[in-house]
């Protein structure tokens, strides 16, 4: 007789980012129950009344940040909650930053964008009790490259999947556009608005491998904490660099369609 089926709950706000951490645990353990929040509350909602076998919790989420959840989950009455293996994930890889979330409880640390092989040695030795040895590979970054869309490193970290590239692509295009909307008609919007959109094009732009797109929202959201007015330039090269860069992105989506017919 088989075992139950084990639930992991993944938290995170931006879709795209839950797009691709579903797509990733799905390719790691078939047959896993997914469950999904998109802020905090819903987050601990879903622990309680769940009692998840995992939780994939990305570090800033709204109402509840990640790690006043992993506290609360730690301080549960209820053994089996307090003892969730709770993985943190951030965009943030600073020492500091790893050790806030250990200290508050979380089992382990990955930073985004998220890779194949370090969630699958993860979820394996929580899940599966695996006795394979957690050796994360070195950060990734792409900001050194020169190109729009580093595609063979997004490849490579979504194991060569290039079915859920296509997926992740077309899925990537409103989400941005609607972001970069928000940010160059910031009088329309308030303040928290404009912040998480400039931390969704900077998680969204990180994870697909879009490097030159990802330092000019990285400088913009500069300004934005800062409380400086947002320069037009500046948005004016971000909405151009994405156009130049959704071209790249449909001309790849377009080579791969020709391939498959």
């Amino acid at each position: 007789m088989k075992g139950a089926l084990k639930k992991i709950l993944i938290a995170e706000d931006v879709p795209m980012n839950m797009l691709l951490a579903k797509m990733l645990v799905e390719r790691s353990i078939p047959g896993l129950e997914i469950l999904e929040a998109k802020n905090g509350e819903k987050a601990l909602e879903i622990v309680f009344n769940e009692k998840p076998d995992l939780l994939l919790l990305d570090i800033q989420m709204p109402l509840v940040d990640g790690i006043a959840i992993t506290e609360q989950i730690r301080n549960a009455k209820d053994t089996k909650i307090a003892s969730i293996p709770i993985i943190a994930v951030t965009a943030n890889a600073l020492t500091i930053e790893k050790k806030r979330c250990l200290n508050a409880g979380a089992n382990a640390f990955l930073t985004k964008p998220l890779i194949k092989k370090d969630l699958n040695k993860i979820l394996k030795f929580y899940l599966l009790k695996s006795d394979d040895e957690i050796n994360l590979s070195p950060e990734f970054s792409s900001r050194n490259s020169l190109d729009y869309f580093n595609y063979k490193d997004l490849i490579r970290r979504i194991g060569g999947n290039k079915l859920l590239m296509q997926q992740l692509l077309l899925t990537c295009f409103t989400e941005i556009e609607n972001n970069i909307n928000c940010l160059t008609n910031s009088h329309k919007y308030n303040s928290e608005s404009i912040k998480n959109s400039s931390r969704n094009i900077y998680e969204i732009s990180l994870n697909l491998s879009f490097p030159r797109l990802n330092s000019l929202i990285t400088s913009i959201q500069y300004q934005i904490l800062n409380e400086l007015p947002l320069e037009k330039s500046s948005l004016d090269e971000l909405k151009n660099e994405w156009k130049n860069t959704k071209v790249i992105c449909q001309k790849i989506l377009s080579q791969y369609s020709h391939q498959e017919h």
